[in-house]
């Protein structure tokens, strides 16, 4: 496949592969809360992918961590978006430190500390 891209077989160490790439690409179609995504952007690899498809524009654009290309399925929209982002250093590296500062909210503790709120007002709620 080139210098550019690789694939890596099965592996326990998935945050050790986050620290070579340049770059993450999710050319899903459809995703939930896309787990892969969230962990590249955790570790600080910007990310491209569909405008359209809800979990990865939402964390895209929540962490302002990558690109959106125009559309659900137009692969070239997706090609124009990763060849600006492997062209523009300055770009990746900006978006890589917005990615990580903006996925702080799903931290553990965070999510925790809203779950308990969550709790603790319907424990509330049904105690009246």
């Amino acid at each position: 496949m080139g210098d550019w891209i690789g694939l890596k077989p099965e592996t326990s160490g998935i945050f050790d592969i986050y620290a070579g790439p340049l770059l993450f690409a999710i050319p899903s179609r459809r995703e939930g809360f896309p787990n892969a995504l969230a962990e590249a952007l955790i570790h600080g690899l910007p990310s491209a992918g569909f405008a359209y498809v809800a979990g990865v524009a939402n964390l895209i654009a929540a962490s302002g961590g990558g690109w959106l290309a125009p559309g659900l399925d137009n692969e070239k929209s997706l090609a124009e978006k990763l060849d600006r982002a492997m062209t523009n250093a300055p770009k990746r590296e900006r978006r890589s430190r917005l990615g990580v500062a903006g996925m702080a909210t799903f931290a553990l503790k965070k999510q925790f500390d809203h779950w308990a709120v969550l709790l603790d007002d319907v424990v509330t709620e049904r105690k009246h």
